[in-house]
């Protein structure tokens, strides 16, 4: 029987909850200027497309505000909680994920994925990583979903790139499933993500960039959800009681858990920060 790590799992805490007609778009007339009956035909510096500083290219670099603030009222609701609960699901999937890949950059076997209705899950892997490994192993969860959304938040910055961004999302869900997941619930969900986005990619090409603003979005704010969680050696999943990530950590390497909540807390802030930093820089 190999060796293997303990489980690494996700708490269900924070579950339980266009120009005018009469000329080309892109130009304005000018009549007059060579002589009666002449008409040039000049650039006009606003059109679709152009970048400066009233251009309609550049408001939405403000989008990903906007929707964070939308976000965080929600959170206020008990509604508003179920409306974001997708996204719960999806931040889950992130965080199981980032200790699977974790586990496989080390060397590790990255054996199972599992999603549950309370938006909990749980990653199994085996082999003998030591404790420093298994420690980094339980950091990969915590910083998963961050990590993620804070390279999507600076990948918007190129907007030309989000058609292509949710493609690779949905190749990368759709692969997982055949791979790793391994409950119904998991598959349904995920499998429905890959679905969601290919079909918005096939047929709603032009809704990729808001797409994949609002993912980045909730995967970012995702870190303040799992603030409880951090500083907290025990976690409930699917109603059973495991040490949490940051208790996995303290076994692992001698420091209390509340320690390594800090810190992965902090690490997973600057890694939002820098890519709403990065998203909010001139558009290309």
């Amino acid at each position: 029987m190999p060796t293997s790590g303990p489980p690494a799992s996700r708490s269900g805490a924070r579950a339980a909850p266009r120009s005018p007609k009469s000329a080309p778009r892109g130009f304005e007339r000018d009549a007059g200027r060579r002589g009666p009956g002449s008409t040039t035909l000049a650039r006009n510096p606003l059109r679709r497309g152009a970048v400066g500083p009233d251009s309609a290219e550049v408001r939405p670099r403000w989008i990903p505000a906007g929707l964070a603030f939308a976000t965080l009222v929600l959170w206020q609701f008990p509604w508003g909680q179920y409306a974001l609960y997708p996204f719960t699901l999806l931040a889950t999937y992130a965080h199981e994920m980032g200790h699977g890949l974790t586990a496989a950059l080390l060397g590790q076997d990255f054996v199972s994925l599992r999603l549950f209705p309370d938006a909990s899950g749980v990653a199994h892997w085996q082999g003998d990583a030591g404790r420093i490994g298994r420690g980094i192993i339980a950091a990969g969860g915590l910083m998963g979903p961050s990590l993620a959304g804070g390279a999507l938040l600076a990948a918007t910055r190129v907007r030309r790139a989000s058609r292509w961004l949710l493609l690779t999302m949905g190749l990368f869900a759709a692969a997982s499933v055949f791979l790793v997941v391994r409950n119904t619930f998991g598959v349904l969900f995920v499998g429905g993500f890959a679905a969601a986005a290919f079909a918005v990619v096939r047929f709603r090409p032009r809704w990729s960039p808001l797409t994949v603003q609002i993912l980045a979005v909730e995967l970012a704010l995702s870190v303040f959800r799992d603030i409880d969680y951090m500083f907290s050696s025990t976690a409930t999943v699917a109603g059973v009681a495991r040490p949490s990530d940051t208790g996995v950590m303290a076994e692992a390497l001698i420091l209390p858990y509340w320690f390594w909540g800090v810190v992965v807390a902090l690490f997973s802030l600057g890694a939002v920060a820098a890519g709403a930093w990065i998203a909010l820089g001139r558009r290309r």
